[in-house]
């Protein structure tokens, strides 16, 4: 939601965070002071992981843009991972973990 804030804004230096609020109050009709803290935390982990770029100030204040490779369309990456990972994997993974949890029973 936050990333569509952003691109349907369009601000040449950025989208400040009470500017993000008032998109979200006016298009999908909720209370931004609540969903504040959770815009503030979205926006930092997206800035630490590089799907957007602070322009200016530190932490969850400032403006943001979309940076020019998570403005692009991601491609279908997630069906080819699908189609290339053998089902027998799959049941191996999750195997394992029971085993440990089942030896730490006992022992607790």
């Amino acid at each position: 939601m936050v990333d569509a804030a952003i691109k349907t804004l369009k601000e040449r230096g950025g989208s400040s965070l009470p500017v993000i609020k008032k998109y979200f109050a006016s298009t999908y009709k909720v209370d931004a002071v609540k969903l504040a803290p959770f815009i503030k935390k979205y926006l930092k982990s997206a800035v630490a992981s590089g799907k957007l770029i602070q322009t200016k100030g530190k932490g969850a204040s400032g403006s943001f843009k979309l940076s020019p490779s998570a403005s692009k369309e991601p491609k279908a990456k997630s069906a080819e991972k699908k189609k290339k990972a053998p089902a027998g994997d799959k049941k191996k993974k999750a195997a394992a973990p029971k085993k440990a949890a089942a030896a730490k029973k006992p022992a607790a």
